[in-house]
């Protein structure tokens, strides 16, 4: 956005490409490798795409909490993120988008969400739920570097889908003590592990052992009190 607002013309000069929750891999790399090519090689898509498609960054929406939403175009040898404001917006249900970031407005539910730009339409289907939200606590070891920030990773999009580095960053408190809020769909079940920013540096045991993950059930105001006995790198 900032290349586009100085001046870089989308689509033309500068081509985007969002891949939420993708790893800094071979693998991953690779997979955005021929788009890469077609874009330096072949110059930019000509015409309207083949398909439009509508990516949101979570699975519910909730009162009064904005959740980000990306629109991405695909022709035959090009895939490419939109700007904001360039899709016309469509929603069937209790929700609403604007500059990107999709609200529900009230009441439970789900809101088809429709996205058309060039003539080309895509939609999405998200849940309306209730917010919970977690205060979730962590009484790290003695020895945890502070101010620096652990994070909650979990098998929710909002603690990261277990990337550790995308989960929920928990801010240093004094004392060994970390903490931070994260929103989710109440009734939801999450499971988590803290880490350091990686599974090199995730908890462990007091003998330095694999544990279990952590798991609860969100309820609005809950607050999850961990303890981590030891990292993973940590001899």
């Amino acid at each position: 956005e900032a290349a586009w607002a100085a001046g870089a013309e989308p689509l033309t000069a500068l081509g985007y490409l969002e891949t939420p929750f993708d790893q800094h891999n071979e693998a991953a790399w690779a997979r955005r490798l021929p788009v890469a090519l077609a874009w330096l090689l072949g110059g930019p898509p000509a015409g309207a795409p083949e398909s439009v498609g509508v990516r949101p960054f979570t699975s519910f929406l909730s009162p009064g909490i904005p959740r980000p939403i990306s629109v991405d175009a695909a022709w035959p040898d090009h895939a490419l993120t939109l700007p904001h404001g360039w899709a016309e917006w469509a929603v069937d249900g209790a929700a609403e988008v604007a500059a990107g970031q999709a609200t529900a407005r009230a009441g439970a539910g789900a809101a088809t969400l429709t996205a058309a730009w060039q003539g080309v339409a895509g939609a999405a289907e998200l849940a309306l739920a209730p917010t919970a939200v977690i205060t979730l606590q962590v009484a790290a070891p003695v020895g945890t570097p502070e101010p620096s920030p652990l994070w909650v990773a979990g098998d929710r999009l909002e603690l990261g889908a277990w990337i550790p580095a995308h989960g929920l960053r928990l801010t240093a408190q004094g004392r060994q003590r970390w903490a931070g809020q994260v929103a989710l769909p109440a009734g939801a079940e999450v499971a988590f592990k803290i880490t350091r920013g990686g599974w090199d540096t995730v908890e462990k045991g007091p003998q330095g052992e694999e544990l279990p993950n952590h798991t609860f059930v969100a309820e609005d105001g809950d607050v999850i009190d961990t303890p981590v006995a030891r990292w993973a790198d940590w001899n």
